[in-house]
């Protein structure tokens, strides 16, 4: 019983000394920038809803697009190097399978975003 406390103990240290050096290398970064006045620009300067789900539809359709083609590759590989185990053949078919689907949402979600867009313009 005294080994598993001590286990969630030391998680917990280790917890809040990550979260420390957090505090401590932002502060190092930060507090000269403030200090000289420095002002961070926003990365994301909309102004109405339908811009803000634009901008997210955007990067969501460019994030899809790079990354189908290398989970696809990732499927394949597990695909390949199988080697005759099941369970490899399965992980792979099922990478690329989910991977497939999630790219079909995300060419799609324009399409869908428009409509929606449509229905609550009032415009057919």
């Amino acid at each position: 019983m005294d080994l598993s406390l001590r286990g969630k103990s030391i998680k917990i240290k280790r917890m809040i000394s990550g979260l420390f050096k957090t505090i401590v290398i932002f502060g190092f970064v930060l507090l000269p920038l403030m200090a000289l006045g420095v002002e961070i620009e926003p990365p994301i300067t909309v102004t109405t809803i339908p811009e803000l789900v634009n901008t997210i539809t955007t990067w969501a359709f460019r994030l899809g697009l790079i990354l189908a083609p290398l989970m696809i590759l990732v499927g394949a590989f597990y695909f390949l190097t199988a080697g005759g185990s099941p369970e490899r053949v399965k992980t792979g078919q099922k990478i690329m399978l989910w991977t497939i689907v999630g790219l079909g949402i995300i060419l799609f979600s324009r399409i869908i975003i428009s409509i929606i867009e449509g229905i609550l313009k009032g415009t057919p």
